[in-house]
């Protein structure tokens, strides 16, 4: 539009002095030439076509947003954004849903896409849309392109929810059960037989944030062990959008952290670790391979040497039918020598 919308209430303040100026001018309007008589009637109908407009937004700024909310996963927010088809959940049970099932099958990032299907007018209270979500997961990509609708109550744009717009063939009342096993790492060995870089299993930490007691300590302790920085970057892997019952992940000890004086530790409350595989270096100098220089080989050689995931993504179904939304078979990665 041309001209910048007054504020609502100012306007409806001005609209009586407006009309009784305007009555006061009809008698003059038989002296105005027909140019400005066309140009005073271009002048307001533009006026209050932009004024229809901005009293009607369309849900442009929703869908924005909405975009927002789901890519950064913060739930409890985008719930506010949705209309359920499913009135009984409520904010709380959406948000723990939706964070479960993306622990469940293990999503580190997602791309969402959501427009309009069909033109928007100041009249419309209901309008097509399409959503496009890609969502990255340990066994590969999973696209989803579904049909929604945006509807406006009270003045304010909400879009229609379903569960099957995150997932295919999602209902509110199924499962989503995610199996997962990785391959085996390959190692990087001399010709004589030297191993440089090996698998090894090695201590995980993970923190369950409602059996946390003193966050200071914890935060200090996991900084120590992981070597992931100062108590900031801990606390904000753990603290922000986490469900406070269930295990959020932080990472491996430090690769120079000797386990012998680990056994000794005695861990913060609300830290629990696991024993997972990773890769390990083992530099010997006499042979003139730092660890620098081995991790450079690892990771020039990574396509080859590392493993992949594998298993299978599942729904569930009230009736106990099993629907496989993805599967893979996990990869062994393969050595080399050098």
């Amino acid at each position: 539009m041309i001209f910048i919308p007054v504020f609502v209430r100012y306007l409806l303040l001005l609209f009586p002095f407006l009309i009784l100026n305007t009555i006061k001018e009809i008698p003059k309007l038989k002296k105005i030439n027909f140019r400005h008589k066309v140009l005073i009637i271009i002048f307001l109908s533009t006026y209050f076509i932009q004024q229809l407009y901005y009293l009607s937004p369309s849900p442009n700024s929703v869908i924005k947003e909405i975009t927002r909310q789901w890519q950064n996963s913060t739930y409890q927010d985008f719930y506010d954004l949705l209309e359920m088809k499913n009135r009984k959940i409520d904010r709380w049970k959406f948000w723990r849903r939706m964070k479960l099932i993306e622990k469940e099958i293990g999503i580190n990032k997602k791309q969402v896409t959501i427009k309009l299907k069909e033109n928007f007018y100041p009249w419309k209270n209901k309008l097509k849309g399409e959503i496009f979500i890609s969502l990255n997961t340990k066994i590969g990509k999973i696209d989803n392109r579904s049909e929604t609708e945006f509807i406006k109550e009270k003045g304010r744009w909400k879009m229609i929810w379903q569960d099957k717009y995150f997932i295919p063939n999602l209902d509110q009342d199924d499962q989503v059960i995610g199996n997962f096993e990785l391959g085996r790492y390959g190692r990087i060995l001399l010709k004589d037989g030297t191993i440089l870089s090996d698998e090894e299993k090695r201590p995980f930490f993970l923190v369950i944030q409602k059996e946390i007691t003193n966050d200071k300590k914890l935060q200090l302790q996991l900084a120590k062990l992981t070597g992931k920085g100062g108590t900031f970057d801990i606390e904000i892997i753990y603290r922000p959008n986490s469900l406070p019952d269930v295990t959020t992940e932080i990472g491996f000890i430090k690769e120079d952290y000797n386990l012998s004086d680990f056994n000794k530790i005695k861990l913060e409350k609300g830290v629990i670790y696991e024993m997972r595989p990773t890769r390990v270096y083992y530099p010997n100098l006499k042979k003139g391979y730092p660890t620098d220089l081995i991790k450079k080989i690892a990771w020039q050689n990574r396509n080859i040497i590392d493993p992949e995931w594998g298993g299978k993504i599942m729904i569930k179904k009230r009736g106990g039918k099993i629907i496989i939304i993805k599967e893979k078979i996990k990869k062994d990665g393969k050595d080399i020598v050098l």
